[in-house]
């Protein structure tokens, strides 16, 4: 029998509390992995870090106030020694690409099974990271311009701004990130709300997350 001490420990952050049980169940009988805690929002992980820090972290992207991308960010900044692995419903290019450049070790879907979410975890300790085929995550991404391009007349350059918007970049940074005028990133965000019907900033953000955009 694997000494219990020797198992991968893993803390899950996920703010849908019977998805994070569901995890914690799944790896109750596993010897190679030991869940020690569960978090349901970005503040509640940080403040656990003080005090318990796991081998490895299975983060939700799609967090109330503190997306995981920030969340991410904090924690390679903080507890470099610390793998992260996001787990998501976004399969589009630029999120998996985000996450891979803030310092993320591994990327899986949600509905990723036991065993797939096993390998990503003791491949991350191995520095072995385990992401999503890109071309994939393309095709995926051009089903999802379609989808938008035939509902709400959102055009290439507009998606790729509401990506950015998602993830918590400010118009100054998306300009710098797109060698675009602050004030053609400004047009763009003012036509995307417009084509959405909304009024106000917090209401594009806020639809960003309710549409798992």
């Amino acid at each position: 029998m694997t000494n219990p001490s020797a198992a991968v420990t893993v803390i899950i952050a996920d703010d849908h509390q019977l998805f994070a049980e569901g995890l914690l169940s799944m790896f109750a009988a596993d010897e190679e992995i030991r869940c020690i805690g569960k978090a349901g929002s970005g503040e509640e992980l940080l403040a656990k870090l003080i005090h318990n820090k796991p081998a490895v972290i299975i983060l939700d992207i799609k967090m109330p106030v503190m997306d995981g991308i920030k969340v991410l960010q904090l924690i390679k900044k903080q507890y470099p020694e610390i793998k992260v692995i996001m787990l998501s419903t976004y399969a589009d290019r630029n999120t998996i690409q985000n996450s891979i450049a803030n310092g993320a070790d591994g990327y899986l879907f949600k509905n990723a099974n036991r065993q797939e979410l096993k390998n990503a975890i003791l491949g991350a300790i191995a520095n072995n990271p385990s992401f999503p085929d890109l071309q994939q995550s393309m095709d995926s991404a051009k089903e999802r311009l379609k989808l938008y391009t035939l509902t709400y007349n959102i055009t290439r350059k507009e998606l790729e701004i509401m990506d950015l918007i998602k993830v918590g970049h400010t118009n100054q940074q998306i300009s710098e990130i797109l060698f675009r005028s602050i004030f053609t990133i400004e047009t763009h965000r003012r036509n995307i709300m417009q084509k959405l019907h909304l009024r106000s900033h917090a209401g594009l953000t806020r639809f960003l997350f309710e549409t798992e955009f």
